[in-house]
């Protein structure tokens, strides 16, 4: 009976170090994702840049609803804007059959860039660079001599709006002029790179440290150069997809779990955008905030992805945007006493540099915020359940809840 005790107990012990083993990455991941003690909410909003006059007016109607609401210390929310520098200039290119593009830097946008710094200056806007372009230009043209209707969205309006290609042609650093889509040159990456890097830097007059990649596609060798321009941090929905499959989705993830924090190329640091906030498709202030409220309770920031869209179209799409938005700052606030808001790039600087005031170092909360991080991870639960392994994860979870000491 012994020795059966001790074969079984054996096997139980193998099988959930197999599982363990199995789930080791996201496992090792959570736990050195750093955990905040206090919630932490920023609006990412995309697409900005070149645009109508209309654009100027819903950013600075944008600007004075953040600055009605405040946290604790002071600080209003931060709406980052993820700048796109340029739209192509239909007129120059029907004429010689060329890419010419209209830069943000151009005259005819002041009126966008002045509120875009007035908002900067006054701490509810943030700058963050999207790209040159929202595609990548010699896609679009080769994608435009066989299809008529790129063509057309090519050559044929003022201010094309990139939202309007097809959704490959939509990411920057992949060639989806065919599908599945294929890498750009590391050469050509690096030139596109320092080119847009200087573009914001003359539009803007600084350097932009925060970079949102078109579509979340992009590889390391993009990476790379971000790094070796100056930027600091890339924001990503938690995964990195660096091409487009024969339909057109977001493929080859060579990336498969990146976390808050967590440094990537060249030391670049990731942030990990994972909330939809998109009023004109639907996404409500109250079905945005249970996932707040989960974010909150993993220790995690809450970065809400929107996009200029829904603040710009038809009147109607536009005021249902801002009300959901008012609401959703009424909530937030009102839910959450010791919120903090601050910029995606101060958050990575909060982060780096494990700031007190808002990263957990107590071992046992931080053990007790790891169980609840495990559990969001795809079957895990249900095999610890019917392996016994759950007994591990109980015994660890009244280990964080035991009382500490008195000094």
């Amino acid at each position: 009976e012994t020795s059966l005790a001790i074969a079984l107990t054996t096997l139980w012990l193998l099988l959930c170090g197999a599982i363990l083993w199995a789930y080791r990455t996201p496992l090792w991941a959570y736990w050195h994702e750093p955990m905040l003690v206090r919630p932490v909410i920023i609006i990412e909003s995309d697409d900005w840049g070149p645009g109508k006059e209309q654009h100027a007016s819903r950013l600075q109607r944008l600007a004075n609803l953040l600055l009605t609401f405040a946290d604790r210390s002071g600080n209003p929310p931060v709406m980052t804007l993820g700048v796109i520098l340029a739209l192509p200039d239909s007129r120059h290119s029907n004429a010689d059959g060329r890419y010419h593009r209209l830069v943000l830097a151009d005259p005819r946008f002041a009126p966008i860039v002045s509120v875009m710094q007035r908002g900067e200056s006054a701490g509810v806007f943030a700058l963050q660079l999207h790209g040159m372009e929202h595609f990548w230009p010699q896609a679009v043209m080769k994608a435009a001599r066989h299809n008529e209707a790129i063509r057309a969205w090519l050559n044929g309006q003022e201010l094309p709006d990139a939202g309007n290609l097809p959704s490959p042609l939509q990411s920057r650093w992949t060639d989806a002029s065919h599908l599945p889509s294929s890498e750009l040159a590391h050469d050509a990456i690096a030139d596109a790179v320092a080119e847009e890097v200087c573009a914001f830097k003359t539009t803007f007059g600084a350097s932009p440290r925060v970079v949102v990649p078109p579509t979340f596609i992009w590889n390391e060798a993009v990476e790379r150069a971000f790094a070796a321009a100056g930027v600091t941090t890339l924001i990503t929905p938690g995964r990195r997809f660096t091409a487009r499959d024969k339909q057109g989705r977001p493929a080859a993830s060579d990336r498969p779990l990146l976390v808050n924090g967590q440094a990537g190329a060249s030391g670049i640091s990731y942030l990990v955008r994972d909330i939809y906030f998109e009023p004109a498709l639907g996404h409500t202030a109250e079905q945005c905030m249970p996932a707040i409220v989960k974010n909150a309770r993993l220790g995690r920031p809450a970065l809400l992805e929107t996009h200029r869209f829904n603040f710009t179209g038809d009147e109607e799409t536009a005021e249902r945007s801002f009300r959901e938005m008012d609401l959703l700052l009424q909530k937030a606030v009102a839910n959450y006493p010791e919120l903090l808001f601050v910029s995606s790039e101060r958050l990575a600087a909060l982060i780096a540099e494990r700031a007190s005031t808002l990263i957990e170092s107590d071992p046992r909360k931080r053990l007790f915020t790891w169980l609840q991080r495990i559990r969001e991870i795809p079957r895990l639960p249900k095999l610890a359940w019917i392996s016994g392994l759950v007994i591990l994860f109980i015994v660890l979870n009244c280990i964080s809840k035991k009382p500490s000491r008195s000094p």
